[in-house]
């Protein structure tokens, strides 16, 4: 986590660089490329970040996001970057995308000189292939698992519709797609070694998930970020069908046709999902599901939690 300081931007925000990236004889970035969860923009998380965020680690880190907060992510993130790239001996980098099946759709090297104009062209691409959730309005999400190594919020905000700094009920105006009433998560990946930033965007989850935080790692990643939001613990039950019950008592609102209830395993994996049948009459979804059985009951084991998901 060693640093050093290297400069300054045009607002003064100081800029850091990991000592033995500065002490390398040369520097070949490889990262994946995607819109950002904190922020939307021309650029998201990429080679740029890889630069600033990576190569600055923990200090670095929180210097971005403290001076984002007053000017912007993506003019910091590119001011930053132009600093580091003038003290580097950086021979370009490898940006990846994934397609919605977690399946490299691109691999190309990139020169230093062309990071920002070919991240703007990777990034846009990339928006195309996320994974979304075809509905506008969901009155329950059912979220089988969070965690770092699906998305740096645990959830990815883009699919679930909710911000890391903090989400409304309210139905005006600028809400972002799709409008989740209800969100549950239920477990954490083993992958996330008790990190369960992002946890704040439920509405509810269970204890088991709870016993698995590392409430430092969790904290440490929050105020990193300056998102406190989402280190927040939201109510939690010993069993799913407790959470799923109290879930939808607390709607708001509930058409006369019943709840629309979609459960994904993860916000990496929407292709398939399990959906209530109210779903299937939503506008919106016209010609973009189909069904691969039968409508039936939900099911829970007898310790009275959902059983693993098999899709």
């Amino acid at each position: 986590m060693d640093v050093e300081s290297v400069g300054l931007t045009v607002e003064a925000t100081p800029v850091v660089c990991s000592v033995e990236a500065l002490r390398a004889d040369g520097l070949l970035l490889v990262s994946r490329v995607k819109p950002h969860t904190d922020f939307g923009g021309a650029i998201g998380s990429g080679l740029l970040k890889m630069l600033v965020v990576g190569l600055g680690k923990h200090a670095g880190a929180a210097n971005f996001h403290r001076a984002a907060v007053r000017y912007g992510h993506e003019r910091v993130l590119r001011e930053s970057a132009q600093v580091l790239m003038g003290c580097l001996p950086l021979l370009g980098g490898f940006a990846i995308i994934e397609n919605q099946r977690h399946e490299t759709a691109r691999l190309e090297f990139v020169r230093p000189a062309d990071f920002e104009s070919r991240e703007e062209a990777l990034c846009a691409e990339a928006r195309t292939l996320m994974p979304t959730i075809p509905f506008e309005t969901v009155d329950l999400l059912i979220v089988d698992r969070m965690g770092k190594n699906i998305s740096g919020t645990g959830m990815d905000p883009a699919v679930i519709g909710r911000l890391i700094h903090g989400y409304s009920l309210s139905e005006g105006p600028g809400q972002p797609a799709p409008r989740v009433r209800r969100l549950f998560v239920r477990d954490l990946t083993s992958e996330s070694h008790g990190n369960a930033v992002g946890i704040g965007l439920a509405d509810f989850t269970t204890t088991r998930l709870v016993r698995a935080m590392d409430p430092r790692a969790t904290a440490v990643n929050a105020w990193t970020a300056l998102s406190l939001q989402g280190a927040k613990v939201p109510i939690h039950f010993e069993t799913d069908r407790e959470a799923i019950v109290q879930a939808l008592a607390t709607l708001p609102f509930v058409e006369p046709q019943g709840p629309r209830v979609v459960r994904i395993r993860d916000t990496l994996s929407v292709e398939t999902m399990v959906v209530s049948e109210p779903c299937f009459g939503a506008p919106e979804a016209s010609g973009r599901l189909a069904a691969l059985g039968e409508p039936e009951d939900i099911r829970f084991d007898s310790a009275g939690n959902l059983p693993d998901w098999e899709a």
